[in-house]
């Protein structure tokens, strides 16, 4: 019965880990896709602003 609920425990913890560690993968894919998308719209303003002063 202890050991049930150690395994118990210990793959909750893991889990509790795993969903943890896929939450800052995801965070920080998301924060780079965000500046990509900054980067993107600052170098389309550039582009805008050239073709409009010509």
């Amino acid at each position: 019965m202890t050991f049930l609920r150690m395994r118990v425990v210990l793959t909750s913890n893991f889990l509790l880990k795993t969903v943890k560690i896929s939450e800052v993968i995801g965070c920080q894919i998301k924060g780079n896709v965000d500046l990509w998308r900054f980067r993107a719209g600052v170098t389309d303003l550039r582009l805008t602003r050239v073709r409009g002063s010509d």
